[in-house]
């Protein structure tokens, strides 16, 4: 499976070195509750997977 760990991502990004062929995944969620953990339901290869991704809420304020 291709590195698509945000960190690193981020870090390419950072040092110029990003590229058009990098694979990038994301998932927006949107709830009127806090959301703690996203259980994602996946196949790859044939296979069934389970991953569950603890959120870590941080709250910003944007002027305008």
């Amino acid at each position: 499976m291709a590195n698509t760990s945000p960190s690193r991502q981020l870090e390419k990004v950072n040092n110029g070195t990003a590229s058009e062929n990098d694979k990038s995944y994301w998932l927006t969620v949107i709830n009127n509750k806090p959301i703690n953990e996203v259980i994602i339901h996946y196949n790859y290869i044939g296979l069934s997977f389970e991953k569950s991704i603890f959120v870590k809420l941080i709250i910003g304020l944007i002027e305008e």
